[in-house]
């Protein structure tokens, strides 16, 4: 069955698959509807080359479908493509744009969202609940937040380039993060923010052009920071806040106020990395804040190599501290 070149014009749903139906739709035109294209059940639908012109939400698919959304351009003034319960389309290709959130997934949800070109006012890719996403070599502009990950989700987050948002990834609640090998450039507030209770690895990610921070992570969360390049952050590359935790290895970080923060009552391993051109401090240790900083290479920094203030009692040992303003 195929369902092809036609034109559907303010309706609830534009086009509607359920239960165990698979059309191809394809080439279709849809204008100011509630929902453009709904695939719900278990229909494994093809869903390719659709034009879905401003509706609240352009596609929903939901149920245990698992449809092929590939090649459709897609707006909305809520959600371009929502994805719930037990649903997993492959989401491939495709250019995403709207007022609020380009992809939310939600529920128990298992897509792919792969290489599609997204612009976004508020979210990028939020996933949620229980959602095990993966969210690879997609391009992510202008966004607020280019992927909010919360709830209790636990995406796959790789080879994205993530331009110009306020947030270019921000985690919260209890997610378990993979952030792999992904761009992210010219963030307004950071590049990357992990709070709550949130756990995972963060490894191999390009950061530049931030004015304010490169990574933080605050609250109780305990996440590892391996592999990362940060430059060109006016203030502050690592910030490890809160009660944080986790390891800090093999980060090569150039420029900026202060290399790596960590305050409050923070414990992170600093192990390995290497901190190059900052202003005020390479490393800097305050509040009550413990851990370790061991291994580093501290090197031609304008103020302090490694700086302890307040009641800061963490292990200092083993550092390569050269050519610093002081130590």
């Amino acid at each position: 069955t195929q369902v092809s070149e036609n034109v559907v014009t303010g309706a609830g749903v534009g086009v509607l698959v359920a239960d165990t139906a698979s059309p191809a739709i394809a080439a279709n035109t849809i204008e100011s509807a509630d929902i453009g294209i709904q695939v719900a059940g278990s229909s494994t639908a093809q869903v390719t080359d659709n034009t879905v012109a401003p509706s609240r939400i352009a596609m929903l698919v939901s149920g245990s479908a698992t449809p092929d959304v590939r090649r459709n351009d897609l707006s909305a003034t809520d959600v371009t493509i929502q994805v719930e319960q037990n649903a997993a389309p492959a989401v491939t290709d495709n250019d995403v744009a709207g007022e609020g959130a380009g992809i939310v997934v939600i529920g128990a949800a298992e897509p792919s969202i792969v290489g599609n070109r997204i612009s976004s006012g508020a979210i990028g890719v939020q996933t949620s609940s229980t959602s095990r996403a993966t969210v690879q070599d997609n391009t992510i502009n202008d966004a607020a937040v280019g992927v909010l990950v919360n709830g209790e989700s636990r995406p796959s987050i790789r080879g994205n380039r993530i331009d110009g948002a306020d947030f270019g990834l921000q985690s919260a609640d209890d997610a378990v993060i993979d952030v792999d090998g992904n761009s992210i450039v010219a963030s307004g507030t950071a590049a990357i923010s992990i709070a709550g209770a949130t756990t995972g690895t963060v490894r191999a990610n390009s950061i530049a052009g931030s004015p304010s921070l490169g990574i933080q992570v605050s609250g109780a969360a305990a996440v590892d920071l391996l592999g990362n390049t940060i430059a060109d952050v006016a203030r502050t590359a690592v910030s490890v806040i809160g009660t944080a935790r986790g390891t800090l290895s093999g980060n090569e970080i150039d420029g900026g106020e202060i290399g790596i923060q960590v305050g409050e009552d923070a414990g992170p391993e600093v192990v390995g990395n290497t901190v190059t051109g900052t202003e005020l401090y390479g490393i800097w240790f305050g509040g009550t804040a413990a851990g370790a900083a061991r291994d580093n290479e501290v090197i031609e920094n304008d103020g302090v190599g490694v700086g302890l203030v307040g009641a800061a009692a963490p292990i200092i040992d083993g550092n390569d501290l050269r050519a610093n303003g002081i130590g």
